[in-house]
């Protein structure tokens, strides 16, 4: 079925297509990361930025050996009909790109919901931060490098990590 999955994706391929989903493929990348700490650094604290760093870079060290541990090839490795649009390190579960925007959104989401007042605007910043996950796995399914329930570990593991670091970040006020 994931598979299936996956040469659907690809068979969207369009140069438009191509062009949104590198976009949201380098979103998700270790330069994502760099950018948003910079971003946290001047516009939030620097606790802060020092936090989102602390748990991204985390995330990435725990999802590299979660990847080892389970070993699972990906999907361009299995099935001669998916196509292996770039190259990637490592195997293929947790993904790394779910991980680095879940992480990335969840403090971004958390920042702004103290500065926004709006109803509106926090629902809309929700469901902007839902439309951008989904799109970037929707590209590294598109570029053939992940399964669904790839996206999905990925996806919870990075959301179970950032929860527990913030839950104990606060409550011993470091932020």
């Amino acid at each position: 079925m994931e598979i299936e999955i996956i040469k659907y994706i690809q068979s969207l391929h369009s140069p438009l297509f191509d062009g949104a989903m590198w976009f949201f493929t380098y979103l998700a990348s270790f330069y994502a990361i760099i950018l948003f700490f910079i971003i946290f650094f001047f516009f939030a604290s620097k606790k802060y930025s020092f936090l989102f760093l602390i748990s991204a870079l985390f995330n990435v060290g725990l999802n590299y050996i979660l990847k080892i541990l389970i070993n699972r090839p990906r999907p361009y490795e299995v099935s001669p009909d998916i196509s292996n649009v770039t190259n990637s390190l490592g195997k293929s579960m947790p993904s790394g790109h779910m991980v680095t925007i879940t992480t990335i959104i969840f403090f971004l989401i958390f920042f702004l919901f103290k500065k926004l007042k709006s109803k509106l605007a926090k629902t809309i910043l929700v469901i902007s931060s839902i439309l951008i996950i989904t799109l970037v796995a929707i590209s590294r399914m598109y570029f053939g490098q992940h399964y669904v329930s790839d996206l999905v570990v990925g996806f919870v593991e990075a959301l179970i990590i950032c929860a527990v670091e913030l839950k104990f970040e606060q409550k011993y006020n470091f932020i």
